[in-house]
Formats: structure tokens, sequence, C-alpha cells
């Protein structure tokens, strides 16, 4: 869990830079398609978003959600299964 925290955070922050670049406020919601574990979603929350991570996997979405717990995040977390290949999964968006 550590290793995945230190590689995420760069990518997060990167994002976030962009998002602000592009007029998203801090606080703002952010989608995370395909969020696997929840690496990006837990730390664009840290950084002030609420961010809505979407997954196929419930054992990826449990432990996104555990994650987002033990980083006090989970007030600024949602999270959803789908099946993107389900065109009435994507629609439901």
């Amino acid at each position: 869990m550590e290793r995945m925290k230190m590689l995420a955070q760069p990518q997060a922050e990167g994002l976030r830079k962009i998002f602000q670049r592009r007029g998203v406020p801090s606080g703002g919601r952010i989608l995370d398609l395909a969020c696997g574990l929840g690496r990006i979603t837990v730390n664009l929350a840290k950084a002030g978003y609420e961010v809505v991570g979407v997954d196929i996997s419930p054992l990826y979405l449990r432990l996104a959600q555990k994650w987002a717990k033990k980083e006090s995040v989970s007030g600024k977390t949602i999270f959803y299964r789908m099946d993107f290949e389900k065109r009435s999964s994507v629609a439901s968006l």
C-alpha cells in the first residue's frame, strides 16, 4: 500500500495542476473512471476535491473504500461498481 501511495501522489499532483489551469476549483467534483484501487481517487480527495470513483471490480472498490477511510477522505469519495461494456451502465453516469 505504501508503494502504491508513493507512485500515485505525483500523478495526482499533476492532475491537480491541470485541473487548476482549467479552472476546476478545489472542492470541485471529479469523476475517476476505472479507478481501480483508488490511488488517484484518494490522492485527489486529499487535495480537496470530491471524487467519484467507478470500477468494475467489487474487490478493488472495497479496497479503495478501505484506503479512503484510512486516509480520512471517505467523506470526499464515493465509489460505484459499473460495467463499462454495458451501454446502460455508461448512460447512467
